[in-house]
């Protein structure tokens, strides 16, 4: 391999109030490291308390961390009277296939309360990881969140005969991250360093630092806590020191990273090989895997492949709250992080951080990405495919769309219906208007807001949702003007609230009724529910309205959802309320058709 190279290391401005003192002393200009890794040494002594720690930061993400423990003769001699100068070195090891070929890293010790002082930057390069000679095939990944349609979007890609995937809707294929995640931990050096001194002890570190910073050297001195020992991860000792042999630590940070890489490629390939032989297509240019926006796993793909393609796939994440909730409750268990929540407020919040994700490995990747929306992809299938598979230089004639759309379509569409949400495609897409309360749609706002209009998605705050409860009568009489005329018989799904029939005098009831009350229940079923509106139309109500505070029922009652979509119209779905005319002459020409011709499926 060729060598990696240090261009400089520049000291920062020296924190007199937080530091007695403190200098990186390696790596040095013109330093050339052995391998895929870089070692970082030095010292630093904190005034008030012993430091926690170092870190190696790398774009904002902590790349390596080592405890302050070495002894240090000098600093001791030179601050005799100073608690811990004895033993205030550092050293930390970076696995550079972490950081890109070409990196700044920056290094800070981490203060007793927290605060982190910067102490250098450190500039160079590394030579890129290359995958030894394969097959042809290369990754096409769809990076993408959880509820954002990108199962539909593999089953899509799958019809054509340049792609091979691996069973869409019944697995979850995602054999190029399990192998990549295998490389990021084995190539480092917390892991091959822990084969050589493992420590044995079942002692916790003082300091909680991130993954992935004891690999390779968990190899040369490994510790057989609890977690796998051969990680390093998580290892209650400090890493030893590197092997003192020049020809062994170059083989151990050099080849047997590439070795690693190219054993971790050869499973990627010998999978898809097996693959593309069962579906009869040997020669497809590409393998379609669904991928998390990883900080490691997809730069690494890239590297690994040069003529990899990536399509950045992204949907309202409003909807997809939507969709997640809504999901969790069809399946009756919480999944896609809400599991990890108190409430639905809290699991927004922690979305936000996969949203910044997505839009980060955009701005990085932007060159060579394609970036896909899921509403284009419902609404304009047809253009929004072909403009896909142009960027795949694959063939995109349109009669070869639109075979895709259909095959995809009429396969299995028992599983594609268990796996969405939604009555349909369309109402799949802005579903955020009618599904979220004010609440809910509030802390959306706060968590996504700046990444929903850098991706170019409607501000809520320009179609405000309704205030309050209270606010809703007159928001439903605004909803129906102009869509119900004022001789039309309505019912409304109310919970037995009068002051919601209160619509410019039109004739109103409650829904559901009995014997021309409220019956004071919601239907047991689907099925009830359908009686229950089959009555109603027989008794002369000729509009249905399903207010904010009842959109839950198309939801929650799907069959009753999939009855009004196929012989009713209608006439108002958004933010406010839902609104079908119950007049059997407005009912589509067929149940669920989309103009477009487009997908049948909603997540």
């Amino acid at each position: 391999m060729s060598a990696a190279e240090i261009f400089r290391t520049t000291p920062a401005p020296r924190e007199s109030a937080r530091l007695w003192g403190s200098s990186v002393d390696a790596p040095r200009e013109g330093t050339r490291p052995e391998g895929y890794f870089l070692v970082v040494e030095g010292w630093a002594l904190a005034r008030d308390a012993p430091a926690q720690g170092v870190e190696v930061v790398h774009e904002g993400r902590v790349v390596a961390q080592a405890p302050i423990w070495l002894p240090r003769g000098d600093i001791m001699r030179l601050h005799p009277d100073i608690p811990g100068a004895e033993r205030s070195g550092f050293r930390a090891v970076v696995n550079l296939l972490r950081v890109a070929p070409e990196f700044t890293l920056d290094v800070v010790v981490v203060l007793p309360d927290g605060c982190r002082v910067r102490l250098a930057a450190i500039a160079g390069r590394r030579p890129p990881l290359r995958r030894a000679t394969g097959p042809d095939r290369r990754p096409l990944m769809v990076t993408t969140l959880g509820r954002t349609g990108s199962t539909w979007l593999v089953r899509l890609l799958e019809q054509h005969p340049g792609v091979v995937a691996y069973r869409p809707f019944f697995y979850e294929p995602r054999v190029a991250s399990y192998w990549m995640g295998v490389l990021k931990t084995l190539s480092d050096p917390a892991s091959y360093l822990q084969g050589l001194l493992p420590d044995l002890s079942r002692r916790q570190q003082s300091v909680a630092f991130p993954e992935g910073t004891a690999s390779y050297l968990q190899g040369l001195r490994p510790d057989l806590s609890p977690a796998p020992w051969w990680t390093g991860e998580n290892r209650p000792s400090p890493l030893p020191p590197l092997p003192p042999e020049p020809d062994l630590r170059g083989w151990l940070g050099g080849d047997h990273v590439e070795s690693l890489a190219a054993f971790c490629c050869g499973r990627i390939d010998a999978f898809y090989e097996q693959v593309a032989a069962a579906l009869g297509r040997p020669g497809a240019p590409y393998f379609v895997e669904k991928v998390f926006p990883d900080r490691f796993i997809l730069p690494a793909l890239h590297e690994l492949y040069p003529g990899a393609k990536e399509i950045l796939l992204v949907r309202d994440f409003r909807d997809m709250v939507c969709s997640i909730a809504a999901f969790t409750a069809k399946r009756g268990y919480a999944a896609f992080g809400r599991q990890h929540a108190r409430d639905e407020a809290e699991h927004i919040r922690n979305l936000r951080g996969r949203a910044v994700c997505m839009l980060e490995s955009w701005q990085r990747r932007s060159d060579r990405a394609f970036l896909l929306h899921y509403e284009d992809l419902i609404e304009r299938p047809e253009e929004t495919l072909g403009a896909a598979l142009r960027y795949l230089g694959l063939d995109d004639d349109p009669g070869l769309v639109e075979r895709m759309i259909r095959q995809a379509t009429e396969l299995r569409p028992d599983v594609q219906k268990d796996h969405q949400t939604s009555a349909g495609p369309r109402e799949s897409v802005g579903r955020w208007r009618r599904d979220l309360s004010p609440a809910l749609l509030a802390v959306c706002q706060e968590s996504f807001g700046d990444v929903l209009r850098a991706f170019g998605y409607e501000d809520a705050a320009e179609r405000p949702a309704p205030d309050t409860y209270e606010d809703l009568p007159r928001e439903l009489r605004d909803a129906l003007r102009g869509v119900v005329p004022l001789s039309a018989t309505v019912a409304v799904v109310s919970k037995g609230d009068d002051q919601l029939l209160d619509l410019d005098g039109r004739p109103c009831r409650h829904f559901p009724e009995v014997d021309g009350i409220y019956a004071g229940y919601a239907p047991a079923d689907s099925a009830e529910a359908i009686a229950w509106l089959e009555a109603a139309r027989e008794a002369g109500v000729e509009y249905l309205v399903f207010p904010w505070t009842a959109l839950w029922w198309l939801e929650y009652y799907d069959g009753l959802a999939r009855h009004l979509e196929a012989n009713y119209r209608a006439v108002r779905r958004d933010r406010v309320c839902a609104v079908f005319a119950l007049a059997r002459g407005e009912a589509p020409d067929k149940p669920g058709a989309r103009a477009t011709g487009g997908p049948r499926t909603g997540a």
